[in-house]
């Protein structure tokens, strides 16, 4: 097209020759912008197709480990049968607030590269509404973690409580029932038959305020046990975190 009007000019005078020299210009101009512009586009569309697939390879790994890790949380208070196990338990909810913890940086991150995606206008706001359910996802998951954490924390606590507590009683009453035994055994000595008495009013003494222990011991012992299951059974409902 072009030639047949360079040739066309040749033949018409100067000034319409001048006038479509003009246009034939004009028209090369264009074309190359044209191209230009067209070679720009399929740059932006390869950039967004590299942008597009690194996000999809950045959210893959976050929203895999938060279905698994919302599974795990969820089936963490099945098998709260003794104290060990409680413990267990309680380490592995701590590893898992440290897991949610180092997943962070990474979420923020995602938040930034569809943010980026969406002002930038090569996107649909898809992206931003992915990473919003991831982070709602992650909220919520972080939430129920620390809430169990703190649960478990206070029945581990108690339990503790509970065992020192028993095991400071049945050494009292141990060796309360050893002195009582002795006591038993016939002396004519009067220094003696003194100092077992001083002992026995001594003991006599702080019978209420082992009562009132063993009261204690008995309310701790119950709230403890409607947070342990049976070895080998299933949690019951009523008992979970």
């Amino acid at each position: 097209m072009l030639s047949k009007a360079e040739l066309l000019s040749s033949l018409l005078t100067r000034e319409k020759a001048e006038g479509v020299q003009a246009k034939v210009t004009m028209a090369k101009e264009d074309w190359k912008n044209f191209h230009s512009n067209l070679h720009q586009k399929e740059s932006a569309l390869e950039n967004l197709k590299i942008q597009m697939k690194d996000f999809e390879v950045s959210v893959e790994p976050v929203q895999s480990w938060l279905s698994k890790t919302e599974k795990l949380v969820q089936e963490s208070s099945n098998r709260l049968y003794d104290m060990a196990a409680k413990r267990r338990e309680q380490q592995k909810l701590q590893s898992v607030l440290e897991e949610i913890q180092y997943y962070e940086p990474q979420l923020h991150r995602l938040k930034e590269k569809a943010r980026q995606l969406w002002e930038g206008q090569a996107a649909s706001k898809s992206f931003v509404h992915r990473v919003s359910q991831l982070s709602s996802q992650y909220l919520a998951l972080s939430n129920v973690t620390k809430e169990k954490v703190s649960r478990l924390d206070r029945i581990v606590a108690e339990h503790n409580q509970f065992s020192l507590g028993i095991k400071d009683l049945q050494d009292w009453m141990t060796d309360a029932v050893h002195m009582l035994d002795s006591y038993c055994l016939p002396t004519s000595d009067k220094s003696v038959l003194d100092s077992r008495m001083l002992k026995l009013e001594a003991l006599l003494s702080v019978k209420q305020e082992k009562e009132i222990q063993m009261k204690m011991i008995v309310s701790r012992g119950e709230y403890v046990l409607q947070n342990t299951a049976p070895e080998g059974m299933p949690f019951n409902s009523s008992y979970r975190l």
